[in-house]
This record gives structure tokens, C-alpha cells and sequence, in this order.
């Protein structure tokens, strides 16, 4: 259980699979990929509202693909 699922009650209590990271340190929330790629946005339904996503498709190796969620653009 993530910290956001036990104490904050987000996802409704129930346990939360996900990693969430906040820095405390900066206000820059820039999202940085982790290698060079292609961008794509998307969302999909998720507890009853949309989750945001965008995925990055990368350069040195077409098979792997980089996914980051609950993105606000």
C-alpha cells in the first residue's frame, strides 16, 4: 500500500499497485524520460474519472516502451 492509498485514502483505502513519486524539494514537475523516444498521450477510464498517460516509444530499441501516469497536460 502506497502512502496515498493507506493514509490518504485515495483509490477508496484499496491498495494502489503504482509508484507514486512527488518531489519536496522543487516545484519543477517537469517529466523527464529516461531515454530519447518518440511522445504519445492518452487516457483511459480509471475509478470512475480518466487517467492520463504518456508513453514514450524509444529510439535505441523500438520494443521497449516507456509509460508515465496521472500526467496533467
Amino acid at each position: 500500500m502506497t502512502y496515498y492509498a493507506r493514509v490518504k485514502l485515495f483509490y477508496s483505502g484499496s491498495p494502489h499497485t503504482g509508484i507514486d513519486i512527488l518531489s519536496k524539494t522543487t516545484t519543477d514537475y517537469t517529466v523527464k524520460a529516461v531515454q530519447d523516444g518518440t511522445l504519445y498521450r492518452g487516457s483511459i477510464p480509471c475509478g470512475g474519472g480518466l487517467l492520463r498517460y504518456v508513453k514514450v516509444e524509444h529510439e535505441k530499441d523500438s520494443s521497449i516502451a516507456t509509460y508515465y501516469l496521472h500526467i496533467n497536460y
